[in-house]
């Protein structure tokens, strides 16, 4: 299985993924690239959720949650079958 196409079976199953996620499930610090590539291939689009939190020295940061579309998720599943 490919990066890629680990990627899109956890899309597919509903998982949240995370830059962090990214790296200790799927080997990549590419997860935003990887995802927009998948959407444009498999034309369908994740949420995308910012989430704000402040580091223990007191910096702001941000990172992005993705998430695919449950009614994208359904038509998917559907043509996969």
């Amino acid at each position: 299985m490919t990066q890629k196409q680990a990627i899109f079976n956890a899309l597919l199953s509903g998982e949240v993924l995370t830059t962090l996620k990214g790296v200790k499930e799927f080997g990549t610090v590419k997860l935003p690239t990887r995802i927009d590539e998948l959407e444009l291939k498999h034309k369908f689009y994740c949420n995308r959720k910012l989430i704000k939190f402040k580091t223990r020295y007191g910096t702001s940061g941000y990172y992005f949650e993705y998430q695919m579309r449950s009614n994208d998720r359904k038509k998917l599943k559907k043509c996969i079958k």
